[in-house]
């Protein structure tokens, strides 16, 4: 095995495990249900917590040689800033459901946390089959 490979082979036994553990909750927040609506406002927030570290330490991982594992470093980080936007956003959610707040000031911060969870699942998507194709070398 050359340089090359060993440097390849310690970023992604670096990398794996926090995917490893973002990838349940990504799965549960990057996606719309079949009504268009996005996870619950209690999971959003929980997984908005959960997340936030994981971000921050796949931010300090240093960024690979290979093109393509810096392409599935920066489509996990758009992940997961997406899904730790739409739990920020949750949070106000509830924060005003609490303060009864206007139906227009809800149904804005709804289409807010749609658009983050469609963002998340576009990114998710290209981040496995990078994932799918970089594993099959």
């Amino acid at each position: 095995m050359g340089t090359k490979d060993y440097r390849e082979e310690e970023w992604l036994h670096m990398f794996i495990p926090l995917y490893r553990q973002a990838d349940p909750l990504i799965q549960i927040i990057a996606k719309l249900d079949a009504d268009g609506l996005p996870a619950d406002l209690q999971t959003l927030t929980e997984a908005n917590w959960q997340l936030q570290p994981i971000l921050q330490s796949v931010k300090r991982l240093p960024a690979p040689k290979q093109k393509e594992l810096r392409s599935i470093k920066k489509d996990f980080e758009n992940v997961l800033s997406r899904c730790i936007k739409a739990g920020e956003i949750g949070m106000k959610t509830l924060d005003d459901l609490s303060h009864g707040a206007p139906q227009m000031a809800l149904r804005m911060r709804l289409a807010t946390i749609v658009g983050y969870t469609a963002q998340a699942g576009v990114y998710y998507e290209s981040l496995c089959k990078r994932l799918s194709s970089w594993s099959g070398k």
